[in-house]
Parts: structure tokens; sequence; C-alpha cells
């Protein structure tokens, strides 16, 4: 008992565990999970050394649920190995598994037996036979179960798998035998009999699954539950038997792609199914029972662990059908199911119709049993649109149908050729020279011609310029789109610009308007800065709305607004990028931007496939395979360049992260641009995610580079500094950091730990933060907005305000203690300046100038005299 519940003397939590015994745990009703708390996980290694823990009830009604509640974290691994966890009892709220409830760390050669209950409706209502999650933290940090045995009844609400509920943002599981039962419980509940939900799951490869019931509601499949959109690509080379019995309906939205093959009885049962699947059977695995009639164990743990009592007995009627999805109009095609059942089956009958509830459907025919032991029917395609098809089988005694509820049918597709060709998700992107813009659009694959049309609004004559297209898809034949960019140059500036994008003929978009950019001789301009929107639905993407349509009621002089990453959620989710343009297409359509892609871009899409088709930035030359997600941009008198942080695999992050870095310094040196300004979506001095990732590889090249203002987005708070050196320094005398806060709905707390370097923070729940910079001829000033009331858009406050005074690579650093280096007369007005510095007031100020406070609130026509900021310039007479 001495391990259970937190971390005590002479048990550290990165620790060297081994367990030199069996040990048997009945009648200890009071164990807590091992790790029950995210923020003290283990990070140490446990080595069962083969021996077996029994019989132990894990009863904790919070989160984080298993014999280990938390392994490692986003930036540490964990280990546990060689243990057998025998006829165990967890029972928990979120987050439970056998083994572990949260998984960053390493899980091997264990076995699992006994049953897993998620007893609560709450979220992250997770549950699996060795982890509730598995996960994937930053760097080389990705959570992994290999060469596990599990035979365990497993029971959660909503995401549940024989291994593991959800494989989240990552994660690796393979070699993996699951048997038992696996069942989710709540309305929609997800259940798969390896993972409940894949959500840009790392891998799932060869695995088997042989579960005598998978039960569930939607998303509910012998191999993975849920799995919308294209995160299936890295599914592959599992088995399940074809005997499980499932009660539930697959998933629907997603790739015609066969993710697992079912295996007969005789087929499970064999050791060169195993052998095939390239399991390893000279070191890892063993094989018990004739090599025709056996099941694989895993080597190393005595006789009495291992004799398992494997039942392959038929009970139930079993349809096994791939649905179809889509067919052509008119074309001939069969819908086919393989039936299994211990009875004799005495009809089966395809129904199908045009009404979404399949109770509904009446037309019907009779499926024959051909020679390859399948039953077709042909399903008429002489009508374009949606027809809805189900399936059942009677046998002597009873009924069963596919999909198991039939009021929500199979949904048919039958497309009758029609190009529906209007251009979507229109995007402006700065060009590299002040004057020009880069625009892009998708449509389907069948337009293949890329035409933007464009002139001064109330001009007569329109120019074309015509520009290059790319396929865009994540899973081959799956939501594929083409890309078309094109870039247009010498904008009269300021001008009123109507354009429309398409092909030139058929297809084109509405007219939409622009303003160009201002002539790069003004003295002057302000940009907005904004980070992480990160939602998945349309309404999820009402902060980012409403966040942009205060800051244009705010600033209605704004030249292009910048994104820090994480636009969505899921980037390799078509769905979450749909919901974006449905709200702010009409913004990105209007207002040129610098949108840069995050760790959330790069969830389930690692080489930026979906941002990268949308967005059209003008790439780099630092010579690595994501070269695309960079950009040089010279506006006024500044030079911005945005680099890409979120970069796999994570052992050459270091190398091209240089690579990047040496490519900025090459932009800065050869401009002529005052102000150095660089962008990306993590950077080295957040707070609540921790800055290491990056900060070792970047500070000091920031410092070489004199880069004056960087901007970061990733941490959800809003955090500035100005360093040098790691260490913190006045304004105008080191590089000033700013991690922009978030337009979108989630939110982290600030950390303590990075005091040394904040000058100021805001980290407010519900509170949500835009940034405007004002960059000109002397400096940069930097007003941060946070929202007041969660409940009231219309309500901002100045959160954050101040100036650089001057820029890093003009080596004149104005001295924030040197007073008189602040005063300025003009020989021409007889005027007296002050350049404010930290920790002063009016009242401070004003005896130095023999005069009062009021006076240089009146010359200074300062609407609150209690908010002036470091750097700002005030006239004292």
């Amino acid at each position: 008992m001495y391990m259970s519940g937190d971390w005590k003397d002479g048990a550290p939590r990165d620790g060297h565990y081994v367990l030199t015994a069996d040990i048997d745990m009945a009648g200890y009703d009071d164990f807590l999970p091992i790790a029950s708390k995210k923020s003290e996980g283990f990070l140490g290694t446990f080595d069962g050394q083969f021996h077996a823990i029994k019989n132990l009830k894990v009863d904790y009604p919070k989160k984080y649920v298993g014999l280990f509640g938390y392994i490692g974290n986003q930036n540490d691994t964990a280990y546990i190995k060689n243990l057998a966890f025998l006829n165990c009892d967890v029972i928990g709220q979120q987050n439970v598994g056998g083994l572990v409830g949260v998984n960053y760390g390493a899980v091997s050669n264990c076995i699992v037996t006994g049953k897993i209950v998620v007893d609560d409706l709450s979220n992250s209502h997770t549950g699996g036979g060795i982890a509730g999650k598995v996960k994937e933290g930053e760097g080389p940090v990705i959570g992994r179960v290999e060469n596990c045995f599990i035979n365990a009844d497993v029971k959660a609400p909503y995401d549940v798998g024989g291994v593991a509920g959800i494989q989240d943002g990552g994660g690796y599981i393979g070699h993996c035998f699951a048997m038992g039962t696996v069942e989710a419980y709540a309305p929609n509940g997800m259940a798969g009999g390896i993972v409940g939900s894949f959500n840009a799951g790392d891998h799932l490869e060869n695995c088997v699954a042989s579960q005598s019931k998978i039960t569930g509601e939607k998303d509910t499949d012998r191999i993975v539950g849920q799995l919308n959109d294209e995160s299936g690509m890295n599914i592959n080379n599992n088995l399940a038997w074809e005997g499980t019995q499932i009660i539930g309906n697959g998933p629907t939205d997603r790739p015609n792609k066969v993710y697992f093959e079912t295996v007969t009885t005789d087929q499970i049962s064999n050791e060169w199914t195993y052998v095939e699947l390239g399991w390893d059977f000279e070191e890892t695995w063993e094989w018990k029972g004739t090599e025709t009639d056996g099941y694989p164990m895993l080597q190393g743990f005595s006789s009495e662990i291992t004799e398992i009592a494997v039942d392959y007995t038929m009970k139930e009627t079993s349809i096994i059908s791939q649905p179809l999805s889509s067919a052509k109009l008119n074309a001939e095609t069969e819908i086919s199911a393989k039936v299994l059942s211990p009875e004799e089956v005495t009809s089966v009958t395809l129904f199908y119709g045009d009404d979404a509830d399949g109770t509904k459907l009446t037309n019907k025919a009779e499926m024959e049993l051909s020679s390859d032991g399948l039953y077709t029917a042909s399903i008429p395609t002489d009508k374009a649109g949606n027809i809805y098809y189900y399936i059942k089988a009677e046998t002597t005694t009873a009924e069963t149908t596919y999909p198991y509820y039939i009021d929500s049918p199979v949904e048919l597709y039958i497309d009758d050729g029609r190009i529906l060709g209007e251009p979507s998700d229109i995007t402006m992107t700065l060009g590299e020279e002040q004057g020009s813009l880069r625009f892009s659009w998708l449509t389907v694959p069948e337009v293949e011609e890329t035409v933007i049309q464009y002139k001064i609004k109330g001009d007569s004559e329109w120019e074309t310029k015509s520009g290059s297209y790319f396929l865009t898809a994540i899973t081959e034949g799956w939501k594929e789109r083409n890309t078309h960019q094109v870039t247009i140059e010498n904008l009269e500036p300021d001008a009123i610009y109507v354009y429309s994008v398409g092909d030139g003929e058929t297809f084109m978009s509405p007219e939409r308007e622009f303003k160009a950019p201002q002539s790069s001789e003004e003295d002057e301009f302000t940009f907005l800065f904004v980070a992480d929107p990160q939602s998945v639905s349309v309404e999820d993407y009402q902060a980012f709305k409403y966040s942009f349509d205060y800051a244009l009621s705010e600033r209605d002089d704004m030249e292009f607004f910048l994104v820090a990453g994480d636009i969505t959620q899921d980037g390799y989710k078509t769905s979450e990028w749909d919901a974006c343009f449905e709200v702010m297409g009409d913004y990105f359509a209007k207002y040129p931007t610098i949108s840069i892609p995050g760790n959330h871009e790069m969830k389930g899409d690692w080489d930026f496939i979906n941002f990268a088709g949308r967005f059209n930035l003008p790439g780099g030359d630092a010579g690595t395979a994501f070269d695309n997600t960079l950009g040089k941009f010279e506006y006024g008198d500044s030079c911005i360049v945005a680099i890409n942080t979120e970069v796999t695999p994570p052992e050459e992050k270091p190398e091209i992260l240089e690579k990047q870095l040496n490519w900025a310094k090459q932009c800065f040196e050869e401009s002529d641009k005052k102000w150095r300004i660089l962008i990306t979506h993590a950077g080295p001095y957040t707070s609540n995610h921790d800055p290491m990732d990056v900060r070792p590889y970047m500070i000091d090249a920031i410092d070489e580079m004199k880069v004056d203002l960087f901007l970061n987005g990733h941490d959800h708070i809003y955090i500035r500094g100005t360093v040098k050196d790691d260490q913190k320094v006045p304004l105008g005398e080191g590089t000033t950091y700013i991690t922009g806060g978030t337009v979108g709905n989630k939110f982290y707390d600030y950390l303590e730990r990075s005091e040394y370097f904040t000058d100021s923070y805001h980290d407010d729940e519900d509170l949500q933060t835009v940034n405007f910079i004002t960059v000109s001829a002397d400096s940069i000033k930097v007003t941060s907005m946070q929202k007041e009331d969660p409940e009231d858009w219309e309500k901002w406050k100045v959160a954050d305000e101040f100036v650089i005074p001057n820029a890093l690579s003009d080596d004149q650093n104005i001295s924030s203690d040197d007073v008189d280096a602040t005063k300025t007369d003009s020989s021409e007005s007889e005027a007296v300046y002050y350049t404010v510095i930290s920790g002063d007031y009016l009242c401070k100020i004003a005896p130095k100038y023999d005069t009062t406070w009021q006076k240089i609130a009146e010359l200074n026509e300062l609407i609150n005299p209690n908010l002036i900021y470091p750097g700002q310039k005030l006239r004292v007479k």
C-alpha cells in the first residue's frame, strides 16, 4: 500500500521500481491510483519483472484512474513493462484504464485481465483495457502501448476501447491482442475493439481484436469506433474476429478505406496469422495450444498467469458489410454482406429508399448467396442525390440488421457527374513586397484553371492574372480539393479594389472588395495580432468573429491581421476548416493576413497539407520540408519574418529550427528596414506550456539577429517580457516577447516560474485578447485589449500598453535610467518632451519640470491620467 496515492519520502516520482514477487491484493479496498495528479505524474520506470499484481480493486471517484493515474507528461516520458495485472477491478470517473489513466509514457509487455468501469458522464469519460488516453506530448514524447495482452470487460460512457479509450492528438498502439467485451453505455457512445476514438493518433497497427461483444450506439466497430474525417491514414494492418457481436452502428464520415480485415475463427486461432502481422515470436510472444488452434501470449510469465480460456463460439447472428458511401448515376451497383449465425439463415433482404429514417424504407430486394459466401443485391442508381439502405437477416428464431439501429441507415450518394466548382475558402496573404497580395482558394479537383479578375472600384476594365493549382488531401480519394494560388502586384496604394476568383469562365466567386496596402513611404502602420482561435464548430468560432468585430470597431485603419497559429483544433479535419470559413470566410477574403501554423494545424496532418492548402505564404529558403509554411514580409519600415516551430520528426527539430533561424537572419540582414519582427507559434518565453521545447534553440539566435519584437501564440495567455541573454532588461535594450493571449475558448493559467522574464501578463478565464501594434519611424507601440465581461462582447479594457523606443539594429539604445536622455527640446515649438520609464506617474514627473500633473494630462489629452506606459513620449511644457 506504500505507493498508493501521492508520492512519499523514499518513493520519488522519477524512481526506478521493480516487482520482486507476485502480490495478491484481495481484501484491500482503499488503494488509490499511483500518481493520481496530473502535476505529479509518474516519470520513472516500473518493471514488473514478469510478476503479477492480482485482485486489486481501485475505486477512485475522480479522474486519472488505474494502477497508475498519470504517467509522463508533454515533455517527459515514463515506463511500465513486464507486468501482469490480473483480475483487476478499476472504477473511476474520467480517463480510466487498467494500468494507467493518461499515458504519455511507454507501456510494453503487460497483461491485463478483469474489469474497467467509468461510472460518470462528465468530460473525458474514456476507458480502456490498458489506458484511458494515449497522448502525444511536445518534442520526442509520445505515449506508446506495445506488445500487450488484454482480456477485460471495459465499460465507459463514450470513448471506450479494448486497449485505449482514445488516441488523442498522437499516441502509438501496436502488436496488441484484446479480448473480453467493450461497452459504451451513454447516448452517442463510441466503442472499438482496440480504440474507442482515434483522434489524430500517431499509429494504430498490427493489432488483433477478438471480443465476444462490442456495444455502443453510433461509431461502434471492431477496431476503432469514432474515426471521422481523415485521421485514419495511420491505421493499418489490423485484424478483427468476424464473430464479434456488434451492437451499434458503425462510423459513417470516413474514407472508403479498409482499416482492418475480418478473420474467421480458424484464422484467428492460427499462429501463422500473427507471424504474417509481424509479431515477434522469438523474443516477445509465444504460442499457446496447437499451431492451428491456440492463442498468442507474452513470454516470460508463469504458466499460471498465461493460461487463458479462449472461446470463439459464435453466439449471435452478425452481418459484416462495408458501407458504400457513393456511386455513379445509372451505374450498376451492388450491396454485399457476409452473414454469420449459429442458426440457419432463412433470408437476407436489402431495404432502400430516399427517406433518412430507415424505419420508413419499404423498397426491398432479396439478397442472393453467391459462391464466395457473400449475399448480394443491386441497388437502383437512376436518381441523383442521396439514397438510404439497410440489410436485414432472418434466422429460424430471430432477425438482425445492418446497421444495427435502422433509424440511421447507410447514406449512399448517387453522383450525376455535375461539377460543383464554385470557389471556397478564399484568403488573402501579404506579399513579400509591399503592394502585393497572395490569394488562395479551393475548388473540386475537376476545376484546374486558376484566374483572378480585379480592378479599382469604379473602373470599367478588369485586369486578369493566372496562377497555379495543386491537389490538397490528407487521405487519397477522400475530400480531395484543388488549391488555387495567384499573386497580384503593384497595387495602387490605399485603393479599394473589387475582385473575383475562379476558373475565368463558369465557376467564379461573387465580387468581393479589399483595400490595397498603403504606400511604403507612409510614416506608420497598424496591424492586429491575435492567437489561437482553436475551435471545432461554427458555434465555437463565434469568439474569433466577435473578437475581430470588436477590433474593427476600435481601429478601422489596420493594414492586416496576424494569426499566430492554432486556427483549428484538429488540422486534419476538413469539418473544422469548413466551420472556420463558414464563420470567418468573409474576413479572410476581405482583409490581408499573415496566418501561420500551430501545433494543432499539425494534428493528424504532419505535413500541414490542409493549412498550406488554404494560406498562400511566400515561403522560405531554409532548406527544410516546411519551407512553404514560412514567410518574409517587408511593410513600412519593418521586416517581418515568420518561421514554423511545429516541425517533425522531433529528433530533427533542433536542426530544422537552426536552418529556419539562419534563413531568418539572412532575411533581416538583406533588408534595409529599421524594425525586425519575428513570428512563431511556440515562443521561448511562454508560461503554461514549457518553453524549453524551443528556448534552447532560439534565444541566442534571436539576440544575435537583434529582433525588436517577437510575437507568438500557443499559451492562450498574454505575456510580455523584454529579454536579452535570458535576463529581463528595459524596453529597447533587448527583444520584447509577446505571447498574444487567445481569441478562442481555451484558457491556461500563468505559472510563477515565468516571473523572471515577465513585465506584464493576464490570464483571466473566458476573457479574450486582441493586440493592436503600430509601427512608426520612431517606435513600436503595442496596445493589448482584453474583454472585460465574459457575457458582453462590447466591453473591453486596456490590459497592457507600451512603446519600444528604439530599434536594436540601430545600436542607439535609450537608457531608461537616464532622465536627461529622455528630455527633448524642440527649438521650433519650444516644447519639452519626456519619455516615460518604468515606475513613473504624472505626479512624479511634474515636479521635475516645475509643472502640475493636471497640466501634463491636459497637454497630452490624456483620458485616464493614471494610464501611462514605459516608452510613451509626453509633452511636459
